[in-house]
């Protein structure tokens, strides 16, 4: 994506954020979920979030699936403790 068009779409996402924000009149937090292919650039556009929040005086905390698996040594023994069940061959589920 070229540099004008990242930033337009970049732009375009805060402002829909900001907007989704000010419209919950409760206070509460506003939690917005973001999916795609890995590569993407989830993670990247998150941490752009993030620093142009902060840049505004607001917090935002993003959170990836990932942060919810268990670490590599872990899953290992997971799976040879339940050999039979595919859902642990791979990573499995978090």
């Amino acid at each position: 994506m070229p540099t004008s068009a990242l930033s337009r779409f970049r732009a375009d996402v805060y402002a829909w954020c900001r907007a989704a924000r000010r419209a919950r009149r409760d206070g509460g937090a506003l939690v917005i979920g973001l999916n795609g292919p890995q590569g993407a650039g989830k993670t990247t556009l998150v941490r752009w979030l993030e620093a142009r929040f902060a840049a505004d005086g607001l917090r935002a905390v993003g959170v990836s699936i990932d942060d919810f698996y268990h670490r590599r040594g872990a899953l290992v023994a997971l799976a040879a403790a339940h050999p039979s069940s595919p859902y642990l061959a791979q990573r499995g589920y978090p």
